[in-house]
């Protein structure tokens, strides 16, 4: 395991965590009702191919927001030379 030096004190480390976190699960509660929407346009028949695309979009476009937080996370983080 890679150890990580931050450049942030141990309470802005507690405050962007805590960040993290919130930001992060916005989008996964976005992600897991679209695609259980998603599901239930396919079983249809016939399916919405129209929404069920629309779907996939926002499951898209949050999973690309989660992957900023965490590049942004990253980028206050280095790792600790020995």
């Amino acid at each position: 395991m890679n150890t990580l030096k931050s450049d942030l004190s141990a309470e802005q480390l507690i405050d962007l965590i805590r960040k993290m976190t919130h930001d992060l699960n916005s989008p996964l509660a976005v992600i897991q009702l679209r695609a259980e929407h998603t599901l239930e346009l396919i079983k249809e028949r016939p399916m919405d191919e129209a929404k069920a695309a629309k779907a996939l979009e926002a499951i898209l476009k949050s999973i690309t927001r989660m992957s900023e937080i965490i590049q942004e996370t990253r980028s206050h983080l280095t790792p600790i030379t020995k």
